[in-house]
């Protein structure tokens, strides 16, 4: 600031130190404690939360522990001897029945020799033993599966799940959840009830306390009462519908507000799985203050990954719908109408303890499968036409679903157009196939089926829900950013299209089980042998 040499007085300045880096070094590290006590404070809060949580879910798991060690004993104890005499029995009744259909189609054949019998009906005949034949095989396997395999596997199944109950901590993220769709309802309490193809607001709904187990609010109560010990005392009666208007959407709110209060919660968040417009503007009202949140995606990611009991029903499911296949591909001939052809299915597999059907249910034929057209209706099926069978039934609350493909007549040939069209759709399956495993997105299995897609969905999830996550499809519907990751356990179908007008159109459906290595096919039913190249 002064020459060399200049005379200076005490306290004058005389020169000025450059300290603007260490004012900026100050600044960052002032910046930087700010933020060390604002995560400070944010992992404390984290912390008081999961420990709260962490409280809730293991009164939560400490229950789930008993019911698992209910189910483990009473299996040990006495279900493994009813399965025994059951397969026994049927294995009984298996060997009359193929001893009397050889003993008929031997007299047809015999018949039909001599000119007695016609040529068909002694095909039929030795069709039926053939088939007699394969279902007792069958269950002799079904035994030996029982008794060398299965009795192991559901006891490992159960301690399984006994074990990760005990290790079950996951962080709750409501004080509550409400269910009003029937599916979420049957898969917390096991209510069968009476259902409807629309929603039926109020035929019963569920409470789910973050420290307690489901709460049961229906109309049958009587029928609780008599016949399901496990939910008989957390159920409530309360009269069906009502929720679509305000003055019922609001008892049932400040029923359910009641029974929360004496539980001695006072909630800070509800999921909530489906709402009516009425029960949209009454729930704010009666929870004021209470932040409302999406409870079916809670309950959806729950239902993501099947155990093996579910996987066991969802077997049991396909095999009733393949019951119902084969009725209506046996059925099906030059003449018959479509709707004859899906009440054939429908009666083979309500016969075989169908519940109810996945949907409405689809037989289509001829110009009809291209452009698709996905209902049943009173055309006639003409020799040589595609016809595209997509049926479901419903085994103990679980959907059964898959798709073939035939061709109408039994001596008719297929053209080269109509082959290459179902081989198209035939090797999009099995790639998709291929793509599945685990780390695998739906985004990649969707993929592999190349142009195979129908109206942009290639396929769904199947439990509870006739329709579920994950869903594949094309970019619009499945983006890669936001695809699903395979897991072990998840379940799910694959159904690709392909069609020309003129010349008809093909959709082929099965459903895959992701397995560790891979995936398995639960729907094995064999495809049309003149459409495979």
């Amino acid at each position: 600031l002064i020459d060399e040499g200049t005379r200076v007085q005490p306290g004058e300045v005389i020169c000025r130190l450059d300290d603007s880096g260490l004012r900026e070094q100050l600044k960052n590290q002032e910046i930087a404690v700010a933020s060390a006590r604002s995560g400070l404070i944010q992992a404390e809060k984290d912390k008081e939360i999961t420990a709260s949580q962490n409280e809730g879910d293991l009164e939560t798991a400490r229950n789930n522990v008993k019911l698992a060690e209910i189910d483990l004993e009473r299996y040990k104890l006495g279900e493994r001897d009813k399965l025994e005499k059951n397969i026994l029995g049927k294995i009984m009744a298996a060997e009359a029945d193929l001893l009397q259909w050889k003993d008929k189609a031997g007299y047809s054949a015999r018949m039909a020799k001599r000119g007695f019998v016609s040529r068909s009906q002694a095909q039929s005949d030795e069709y039926r033993r053939m088939t007699s034949e394969i279902t007792h095989a069958e269950l002799l396997r079904d035994q030996e599966m029982l008794l060398e395999y299965d009795a192991k596997r559901t006891i490992l199944d159960l301690q399984n799940k006994l074990e990760q109950a005990k290790t079950a901590l996951k962080a709750a993220e409501v004080d509550a959840l409400f269910f009003f769709r029937l599916e979420n309802v049957r898969y917390l309490t096991s209510l069968r009830t009476h259902q409807w193809p629309v929603m039926a607001w109020g035929t019963a709904s569920a409470i789910l306390p973050r420290d307690h187990g489901p709460f049961l609010v229906c109309q049958d109560f009587a029928h609780v009462d008599a016949r399901m010990p496990w939910i008989r005392e957390n159920a409530i009666e309360f009269p069906p519908g009502g929720l679509e208007f305000e003055y019922g959407a609001r008892g049932w709110a400040e029923m359910a507000k009641k029974k929360l209060s004496d539980l001695g919660i006072s909630p800070r968040r509800i999921g909530v799985d489906a709402y009516s417009p009425a029960m949209a503007k009454v729930f704010p009202q009666v929870f004021a203050g209470v932040e409302l949140v999406d409870g079916e995606a809670i309950i959806l990611q729950a239902r993501a990954i099947k155990t093996g009991e579910e996987v066991k029903c969802l077997r049991q499911a396909y095999a009733v719908t393949a019951a119902g296949m084969e009725a209506g591909r046996e059925f099906l001939r030059p003449g018959r109408k479509e709707c004859e052809v899906l009440a054939e299915c429908f009666r083979a597999m309500f016969y075989h303890g169908s519940e109810w059907t996945q949907c409405a249910n689809i037989v289509c034929s001829g110009p009809y499968t291209a452009p698709y057209r996905r209902f049943t209706s009173d055309r006639v099926i003409l020799p040589g036409d595609f016809v595209i069978i997509d049926i479901g039934s419903i085994f103990n609350g679980y959907y059964g679903d898959f798709t073939r493909t035939w061709i109408c007549g039994k001596d008719v040939k297929p053209t080269r157009e109509q082959v290459q069209i179902h081989m198209d759709c035939y090797n999009a399956l099995r790639a998709c196939e291929k793509a599945i495993k685990p780390g695998a997105t739906t985004w990649e299995v969707s993929r592999a089926s190349g142009e195979r897609i129908w109206g942009g969905r290639l396929g769904h999830g199947i439990g509870v829900g006739a329709m579920e996550p994950p869903y594949l499809g094309s970019e619009v519907l499945i983006p890669k950013e936001r695809a699903t990751v395979l897991k072990p356990g998840m379940v799910f179908s694959v159904e690709p299209y392909s069609g020309k007008p003129g010349i008809g159109g093909v959709r082929l459906e099965d459903n895959f089980l992701v397995t560790e290595t891979g995936c398995e096919v639960l729907s094995k039913f064999y495809f049309e042998e003149k459409l495979l190249a």
